[in-house]
């Protein structure tokens, strides 16, 4: 798969700490606790956010510059990463599955997880996670898509075969048994199958799509 240059944030690259102020930030879907350190003065900046993007990088941007921020890999995705990067603030995503907790620190606070991450961006000591292009991200969603799909249809057929047992038939798969009678559940059955199973070949088609295109893209 081709990749897209970009800055350290997108190709994954390490680079050594240079900035004055260094930034953490736990981020959940609508929260983020931020902890900043200025290395020349010592001076500490905390605060609760908003999870939107643009009142993480206002409040970012009042902090003395330049600046550097760290933030986990989670289920909120890398837009923030490529909003800081877009208005020229380094930002790392971490790999929160290989970071070590130091030995009997026990007590986890959204506060203390910010402050960690920006004291480990500071010294260089945190596993970094590539951030993806957005069209890379795109195809991973899609993936992940039809493969949802592919579980809802195996759900669907399911359900179906075991309705249409319960009425002494058996459907090996291949094409509806019977013509239900329309507003029936066995109608409802085979109707949300068939609407499941196109819903997969339109995405296994977009995949399969997207498959050639990569592998055709110059490197």
């Amino acid at each position: 798969m081709s990749t897209v240059a970009g800055s350290a944030a997108t190709t994954g690259r390490h680079r050594m700490f240079s900035e004055r102020t260094s930034v953490g930030l736990d981020v959940h879907a609508r929260t983020t606790t931020a902890w900043a350190l200025n290395g020349e003065t010592g001076e500490v900046f905390s605060e609760r956010l908003d999870a939107e993007t643009h009142n993480v990088l206002a409040w970012v941007a009042t902090l003395p510059q330049p600046a550097a921020v760290a933030y986990e890999a989670g289920p909120t995705g890398f837009v923030l990463a490529r909003a800081l990067d877009g208005i020229g603030i380094r930002c790392v995503v971490a790999a929160p599955s290989k970071m070590e907790r130091p030995a009997g620190d026990r007590i986890k606070t959204d506060k203390r997880d910010a402050q960690r991450l920006a004291k480990l961006l500071r010294m260089d000591e945190l596993p970094v996670v590539r951030v993806p292009t957005p069209a890379e991200e795109a195809a991973r969603d899609l993936v992940r898509g039809r493969d949802d799909v592919r579980r809802d249809l195996a759900r669907a057929r399911n359900r179906v075969s075991k309705l249409l047992l319960r009425q002494g038939r058996v459907w090996r798969g291949q094409h509806p048994p019977c013509s239900p009678r329309p507003g029936s559940r066995l109608s409802a059955g085979l109707t949300a199958n068939e609407v499941v199973d196109l819903q997969r070949k339109a995405l296994q088609r977009t995949v399969a799509f997207l498959g050639w295109f990569f592998e055709s893209s110059p490197s």
